[in-house]
This record gives C-alpha cells, structure tokens and sequence, in this order.
C-alpha cells in the first residue's frame, strides 16, 4: 500500500503523493455537496506496537461514527438532469475518511446513508464485508465512489470481488464517479447497472483489466454515457491489457469523436501528463530544423533570448531598462512595430556563422603550429621544457613503472609532476614508449591532421562567403519603371514599352547572366538581349529576352562592341534603357568578322525560324552567370 515497512520517509511521501492526489479527484466530482471530510486527521504513527501503519486516523470508531452523524443533513435533494433541486435539503454530502483503521462497521451509519451523495474511503483495511454490503445497499444516492486500499492485507482482490456483488446488485445505480485500485473485468461488466457513469479512474491498472471488460460493458448495454477513463502513470496504455485506442473506438461517447480528441478524454487526468499548448506544439513540430547551429528561427517560435537578440540586432531596446516577457517581446514583430524577414535574419545568422568559423579556424591554425612546433623540437634534438612530449604515448603511470625498470635514481626531493618524472626517464637514456622515431611519426600525423581540419574550414568559409556573395547580388537588383518618348528611345518608331533598369555590380567582372546578340537597323548597330539566366541578377526585373538595349549608363553606343566594352567596364550602378521592337523595325545580324562561317550559319538558324525571319538569332554571349 506504500506505507507498509520500507523507508519511513520514503513511505510516508509516497502516502502524501497517491492519496492526495485520489482524494483531489474525488472533491473534484463532488464540488456542489456540502463535505465532511477526516482526510486531513491523520498523523505519523511512531508506535510500531499499536500499528503498522506510517500514517494513522487515531479517532476511535465511536468517534468517527458520532462525528459522521453529527455532521450529517437533515435530507438530501433530488436533483434533477438541468441541475435543479427537488427539495428544500442541501445539495448533497460527501463523507471522506482515510487510513482509519479502527473503523470496521459501516453499517453503524445506515441511518444517514441515504443522505450521502459522496464516499471517500481510503486505507481503511478492516472494514467487515457483510456489514460493508448492507452499509452500500443503502447508499441509494451515491453519485461519487472513491474505494482505495480498502481490501484486507495481502487480498487484493476482495474489493473486486465486492465491487462486482454491489454493481450486479444495482444498489449504487445513481452512480457517475468511480475510483478504484482493485476492479476486475467482472465488475466493469456488471457496471451496466449505472447508466449515468461518466467517469473511471484505475489508481493502478492491473493485468485483471483487459480491453474485454469494456467491450462487455458495451454489449450489455451500458457505458453510454462514459467518456473519461483514466489511470495513475500509464500515459499510452490504461495497463498493457487496457488500451485508450480500443476504448475510444469501443464506447458509444467517444466513437464517433476524433482519435486524438477521444484520446484527450481518456488521458486527461493521467498523472504527470499536461495538455500541451499550441506554442508548445509547434516547438514540437520544428525542433529538429529550429535546433540546428544558426537556423533561421521566426519570431512565434523564438524563445526570450532569441528574440532578445533579434531585436539588439535591429537597434531596438527596451524602453527604460524594464525587462519584458517573451510575448511582450514576440508581438513586436507580430504586430509589425519591428520588422522581421526571412532574408534579413538570414543574412544575421551568416554573418553570425562566419564570424564562428573564423573563430574556430584562427584555433585551429594556432594548433597547427603548435603541432609544427613539436614536430621541429624532435627533429632537431631541442626538446624544451616540455620534456613528457618525448613520451606522447605515456601516461604518468608508465613513466613510472618505466622508472622502476631502468632503476633510474631519483632523488628525494624531486617533483612528482609529469614533465620532471619524463625528464628523468629521458636522461636515463630510455628509448621506450615507442621509441624516438615513433613519437615523431605521431606529432607529423597530427600535423597534418590539423592541417587538413585547417583546410576543411577555409573550403567551409570560402563556400559561405560565396553564397553570401551571391544574395548580395541578386538582392542589389532595383527595378524602376520610367516611361520614356518614343523618339528617344526608338529612333522614331513610336514605342511606349520602354522601362529603365539599374542594378549594382560588385565588380567588373561581375557575371550579368544575359545572352546578347548584335543586329542592325538599316546603318545603326543595336544590342538584343536573346536570353536571361535563372540565376542572372536580371531575373527578378522587366529585362526579358527579344528586347534592345537603347542606352547603357544614359550613353547612345554606337556600335555593337562600344556597347560590350561599356558594359563590361561599369562597376557599380549599371542603367539600362531597354525596349520591345516595333512591328516594323526590320533588323539583320552584325556580321562577325571573326568568324567568316558566321553568315552562312546565320542563314541556317534564320531559315530555320519561324516566329521572326527579320531578325537574326545569332548569339553573342557577353557571359551566363552561373
């Protein structure tokens, strides 16, 4: 029962804990009743030769009973199914009694037991079965049972037994609130006797419990009103015989519910379980990808040092130096009064990450050196002041029994630490420990060793940095829309689908990912744009294949290769004025000198087109960006 031998204390919590938490329960079910309770009487038994037990309700069963009578209503109402009451009495009464082990005969309160709506018995081991059914079957309007530890020591089973005569009997048919330790498969059978049963606590679920109980509760007829069955530890399983899945697709309450909000139900009072929270669910739901070094978390599933972060990074304190808390901080960026986005947190954690990296490559280099120090030492013989390194392979136990070996003199007051004692060893001319050339062998591999992390990490930071690079670029890429004249921008031709583009490039050779093309217009030269890389930093602008370039950086070229060379020697801004072709523009292709077989091979690919034979496809690239 927990508080029979054992540790006293141990004992002790262990009654505090489990009772408590039935008795908590059970006033759970009886809120509206009035209460007489002796659960608080109880009082740590020292003398071992009046009792057993740790814990003990001194009062005398004439004490008790007299208690429970002067307490008792003058009558107890009916109550009705909306709530409401039959008579002028009270509302009810429970009576709690715990671990009162003089108690033995219920039947002395038969008078009143018509009045009690609530019973509450735990721990009382010497209560008389007879006089126990004659006491219950006078409890005609008993809502809430609560029958624990009641079976005499080492018969466990006698409350089942018991429970089952009572249930089969329909003496407690008002019944809506159960918990027992002790109930078999028998007695939740014969539990069709209680229609209005709503709830089952197992205090502990034993292998006497199977999914069959249930099921035979059903078939007779009974359970339709059940909804909560619950036990003390089980969190999966009620017992391993007992499973919440069977019982939620079995009873008639919760079969046609959802499973996970029949398993609510049925695990709702399940100790040490707590209903988690939408934001404890979603935590759940990305803790893998949010756990990861340098991940970008968003602000509803930061946590206060996240967010705390996040928002020094933006430049934003805490107004005069009151500390918020974590919702206060996360509806900043809910509500929009500080700005988050996933491009810019991301540029935060890269930063953040490549600072690390340098970090740890500076550390590692250091041990590099280190290790190319060691490696010098040995080869030439200067061994420093760090003698043991002589002897990498050796612990201080070795170069002990190493000593004792060689018979090495030591002297009195010499140092016990590791690099004297190696010291010594070294001046006897011990070549142990894998030799000289062993232990240079070990200090080059880890040289090179440390060499290799040493470039692991620079490949690690050169990637990063080139990726970082790269959202630089396409992040730099600015679109404006500025319609310009027709005659400015076409030669005359009249064309209104004109837009100005300005994007930044890093360098000058900064790779634009576009296909260009040069084609002519009676005497003049134009650039044609043939294609836009997937990853050009043109991609996200009104640039698009089959339009011409009519000015780069606000200057007219006048030939095919002004207008390369203008654009390959831009760094920085970069302005282009583009526009759609007009219907009657008629273009050829600039011939290319270079290359004599280009004109016959322009025939090729014009005969071969067949949306515009007018204008020449062939192609000059001035680069395609990866």
């Amino acid at each position: 029962m927990g508080w029979y031998g054992g540790q006293e204390g141990a004992a002790r919590t262990r009654w505090n804990d489990q009772s408590r938490a039935a008795y908590n329960r059970f006033r759970g079910s009886v809120r509206k009743t009035k209460l007489t309770s002796f659960f608080d009487q109880v009082e740590d038994n020292h003398d071992r030769e009046i009792s057993t037990m740790i814990v003990r309700n001194p009062m005398g069963q004439d004490d008790l009973v007299n208690a429970v009578l002067e307490a008792a209503p003058t009558a107890v109402s009916s109550v009705d199914d909306n709530g409401s009451s039959g008579s002028s009495g009270s509302s009810g009464w429970a009576v709690a009694i715990a671990s009162a082990e003089n108690l033995t005969n219920l039947s002395l309160l038969n008078d009143v037991a018509g009045r009690i709506t609530g019973l509450f018995l735990y721990g009382c081991q010497m209560l008389d079965r007879s006089k126990m059914e004659i006491f219950f079957s006078k409890l005609v309007n008993l809502e809430s049972l609560t029958l624990v530890y009641c079976s005499p020591i080492d018969m466990y089973r006698e409350d089942g037994i018991f429970l089952k005569t009572i249930f089969s009997g329909g003496m407690i048919s008002k019944l809506k609130f159960v918990e027992t330790d002790a109930i078999t498969d028998d007695a939740i059978a014969e539990m069709s006797t209680c229609p209005d049963l709503s709830n089952i606590t197992f205090t502990y679920p034993s292998v006497n419990i199977t999914n069959d109980g249930i099921q035979r509760l059903v078939d007779a007829g009974g359970g339709k009103e059940l909804q909560n069955v619950s036990a003390g530890t089980m969190k999966k399983h009620l017992s391993k015989s007992l499973t919440m899945k069977y019982i939620a697709a079995t009873l008639p309450k919760l079969a046609n519910v959802p499973e996970y909000q029949a398993h609510q139900h049925l695990s709702h009072m399940v100790k040490g379980t707590k209903k988690k929270s939408a934001y404890e669910r979603l935590l759940e739901k990305h803790a893998a990808e949010d756990s990861k070094p340098f991940a970008v978390v968003p602000p509803e599933r930061m946590n206060y040092s996240q967010l705390d972060e996040a928002l020094k990074r933006r430049g934003v304190t805490r107004k005069g130096g009151k500390r918020k808390n974590t919702e206060d901080l996360r509806s900043m960026f809910v509500i929009g009064e500080v700005k988050w986005t996933y491009e810019e947190e991301l540029d935060f954690q890269n930063r953040d990450k490549l600072k690390h990296l340098q970090e740890q490559l500076e550390r590692l280099r250091s041990y590099a050196a280190s290790a190319d120090g060691d490696v010098k030492k040995l080869s030439s013989g200067n061994i420093g002041r760090y003698v043991s390194k002589l002897y990498p392979l050796l612990c201080a136990s070795n170069i002990e029994s190493a000593l004792r070996e060689t018979d090495v003199s030591i002297p009195r007051d010499a140092s016990r630490r590791r690099d004297e004692r190696a010291q010594l060893l070294h001046n006897s001319g011990y070549q142990g420990g894998g030799g000289i050339g062993n232990q240079l062998g070990h200090y080059k591999k880890v040289s090179t060793e440390r060499y290799e992390e040493v470039a692991e990490k620079e490949s690690e930071i050169q990637t990063l940095c080139q990726q970082m690079d790269a959202k630089r670029v396409r992040a730099a890429a600015v679109v404006s829309f500025v319609p310009a004249p027709s005659s400015a921008s076409t030669g005359g031709g009249g064309n209104n689908n004109t837009v100005t583009i300005a994007v930044m490039k890093t360098s000058k050779d900064a790779r634009l990912g576009l296909g260009i093309a040069g084609v002519a217009h009676g005497a003049t030269q134009h650039m044609k744009i043939t294609s836009v890389a997937p990853t050009s930093m043109f991609r996200a602008t009104a640039l698009q294949a089959g339009m011409i370039l009519e000015s780069i950086n606000g200057t007219k070229y006048a030939s095919f290769e002004e207008g390369c060379e203008l654009i390959k020697m831009t760094k920085g801004q970069l302005v282009l004025v583009a526009s759609l072709p007009t219907s009657d523009r008629k273009e050829t292709s600039v011939p290319d000198h270079k290359n004599p077989s280009s004109e016959s091979a322009n025939g090729k690919r014009k005969a071969a087109s067949s949306s515009d034979t007018s204008i020449s496809t062939k192609k000059v690239l001035i680069d395609i960006c990866s």
